[in-house]
């Protein structure tokens, strides 16, 4: 008689390597699934900074148009001698806007804004200023004519260009800035 050799009809259980290998892929996973709710987290809080700078951006144009046409200039550039109500006493060029989202510590955070006009100086209103994203160099006073010179038209605009930026730390402590382009005219 010949005799076979005993074996087993089922296995009793996983081997080391059979367990390690399965660890490993569950680990793998794991991981990734942990770096994309991560990122998801973090995406979510980058595009609420991005509506609260837009917001930000949107609430200094109401401002901006809220005043007396001829005066917006005066009132939102950097030099405090032409204030319509007497020296000093405009808004002038930079702005804060409150924000939730941006956390140092308690308090809330800030967006930082800045009105800004084109001018060769920061303190004159001029045509010929090249800004491709305001349309410019451009014809502000409607002479029909842009200027060759630096000739200041801070009293004599009919169009106005301002460009609003909005700058701030968000989530990460990444630096970030948007930019809002106007073309305001006189509505009257």
């Amino acid at each position: 008689m010949l005799s076979r050799p005993c074996t087993r009809s089922t296995r009793a259980g996983y081997t080391i390597i059979e367990l390690m290998v399965v660890a490993t892929i569950l680990v793998i996973a794991v991981g990734g699934l942990s770096s994309s709710l991560v990122s998801a987290i973090d995406l979510g809080n980058t595009n609420g900074e991005l509506i609260e700078a837009h917001n930000a951006a949107r609430q200094m144009a109401e401002t901006l148009q809220g005043v007396d046409f001829d005066e917006i200039f005066a009132t939102f550039n950097d030099e405090p001698r032409d204030d319509p109500d007497g020296p000093g006493t405009a808004l002038g060029s930079d702005f804060v806007y409150p924000c939730e989202l941006l956390k140092d510590g308690d308090p809330p955070g800030f967006f930082d804004g800045r009105v800004i006009f084109p001018n060769a100086e920061g303190t004159t209103l001029v045509e010929q200023v090249v800004d491709p994203k305001l349309g410019l160099p451009m014809d502000l006073d409607g002479d029909g004519s842009i200027d060759g010179r630096a000739v200041d038209h801070a009293g004599d605009y009919l169009i106005l260009p301002v460009t609003i930026e909005v700058t701030w730390t968000g989530s990460g402590g990444r630096e970030r800035s948007l930019e809002r382009h106007l073309l305001l005219y006189d509505q009257d």
